[in-house]
C-alpha cells in the first residue's frame, strides 16, 4: 500500500538517531520541522527535511535498521518520500522499532 504520511515517522526517527550519533546536526529549524511533520503531517516540513538530509539515501536505513524490508519506491515516479509503498508488516516493524528500541531522549520537543 502507499505509505502516504506514515513514512514521516521513519524520517523523523532516522534524523533524530543520526543527529544523536553525530552523523548529521539538526538545528532548531530542523527540530521544528520534525515536530510539524509529526504533529500536523506537514508535507512542506517533510519536503525540506528530505531534501536537506539525504533524500532517497535515507531509505536504506528504513529497510535495514527499522525492518521495512518491503519498502520500495513506486516505478514511474520520482524517488521521493511521497512515492513509496510498503506492507503492513513493514509498518508494524517500524512501530515496533519506535516503541521498543528508540531512545526516549530522542523524542522531539512538543
Amino acid at each position: 500500500t502507499w505509505t502516504a504520511s506514515t513514512i514521516k515517522l521513519a524520517m523523523a526517527t532516522s534524523l533524530l538517531e543520526r543527529d544523536r550519533s553525530g552523523e548529521i546536526t539538526l538545528d532548531a529549524k530542523a527540530h521544528r520541522q520534525i515536530a510539524d511533520m509529526l504533529a500536523f503531517s506537514s508535507n512542506d516540513a517533510a519536503d525540506a527535511l528530505w531534501s536537506r538530509y539525504g533524500r532517497a539515501a535515507m531509505v536504506d536505513r528504513f529497510q535495514t535498521v527499522y525492518g521495512m524490508k518491503g519498502l520500495t519506491f513506486v516505478d514511474g515516479f520520482d524517488r521521493y518520500w511521497g512515492f513509496m509503498k510498503c506492507t503492513a508488516r513493514d509498518l508494524a516493524a517500524l512501530m515496533s522499532y519506535v516503541l521498543d528500541k528508540l531512545d526516549e531522549a530522542l523524542t522531539p520537543p512538543a
